[in-house]
Order: structure tokens, then sequence, then C-alpha cells
């Protein structure tokens, strides 16, 4: 018999409060990989204070006129904290870009840094530093165990809903009142 694994490559993960990994309470990630060797996602309700995109180009010696001032820089995960991850619609591409659905895409070289500064960049981007990372099988038992509910991914969720209202607007899609929701568990 021929088992193929399900993947969760460009499925949105919405934290449930049974979430057993208190790093994780009430974050909305996009898986951007998964295969039987493990997973990886990012975060994308998160935001970061500590660095801004102005600070970024500053730091990776990108020089511009222009001032990024809106274009914000997110927590993407605990996983490589320094390393760059921007998700992105499909109007950018080269090489080294991932496309995880039709309508994302996945760049982390400085390659789209300098097309973004140079007016050739995505119309829309979502970036991030660090990743969520999940070894063989870890992912899946999460899921089994409640951790997680698995969503379809949305660039409207990604790329047009404020983050503070992500974990409740990914719910909502699928019908699920943050009302009706508790926060504590029980046993039977």
């Amino acid at each position: 018999m021929n088992t193929r694994l399900s993947t969760f490559t460009g499925k949105i993960l919405v934290a449930l409060p049974s979430m057993e990994d208190h790093r994780f309470h009430k974050t909305v990630v996009l898986i951007c990989g998964h295969d039987d060797k493990g997973a990886l996602g990012l975060i994308i309700n998160r935001g970061l204070a500590s660095l801004t995109f102005n600070e970024l180009l500053d730091n990776l010696h990108i020089r511009s006129n222009a001032d990024y001032e809106l274009t914000k820089v997110h927590f993407g995960g605990y996983v490589e904290m320094g390393r760059g991850f921007i998700i992105h619609t499909p109007d950018y591409h080269t090489a080294t870009t991932v496309h995880i659905t039709d309508d994302l895409c996945l760049t982390a070289t400085t390659d789209i840094i300098n097309a973004i500064v140079n007016g050739e960049g995505p119309e829309h981007l979502f970036l991030t530093l660090g990743y969520a990372g999940w070894s063989a099988q870890q992912l899946e038992k999460e899921i089994i165990h409640n951790g997680w509910l698995v969503l379809d991914s949305s660039p409207e969720l990604i790329f047009h809903t404020d983050l503070d209202l992500r974990w409740q607007r990914a719910l909502t899609q699928v019908g699920i009142s943050t009302d009706m929701i508790s926060l504590e568990g029980g046993t039977a």
C-alpha cells in the first residue's frame, strides 16, 4: 500500500487554548514547508518592536532615499531570529522564491529587499525575522492533540488584516466565536 504524507504546506495554523506550548498562545502561523522531515512556519500575528525596516536596511548596508516607516518587521518565530523571510504576492519572483500556494510566495534572500528599495518588489509583503520549526511528526502530533486548528491560507488575512485581529478572524472564518472558547481546560 502506498501511503502519502498529507502536507500542511500553505495552510494556516491557529493556536487553540489547549496548545501546551505557551510561546504559541493565540498565534496564527503560515506553514511554508512541510514534508516527512518536519515543517517550517512563520507566525503572522506578532509584531517586532525592536527593529524597524529602516534599521534593517542600515544593518544590511542597503541605501535608500525613501523612508519605510510604514513597512513593519514582524516576529516569525523563535528559531534563527536573525534570519529574515518575506511572504509576498507572486508578482515578484526570482530563482530563490518558493511558491507556497497560488497566491503566496516566500523569498528569504536580500534580493527582495533590494527590489523593494528599487521599487521592483511585490505589491504585498509581510516581513518576518525568525521562524517556527517542527521535527518529523511533531506538528502532526500537536494537531492530533488539539493544539492547532488547520485552515486554508488567505492573502486577505496575511496582508490586509490588523495583527491584533488575525487570531480572532482566523477562528471566525470557520464559524468559531472567541466568546465560545474556554481558555481553561478540564478533564472528564
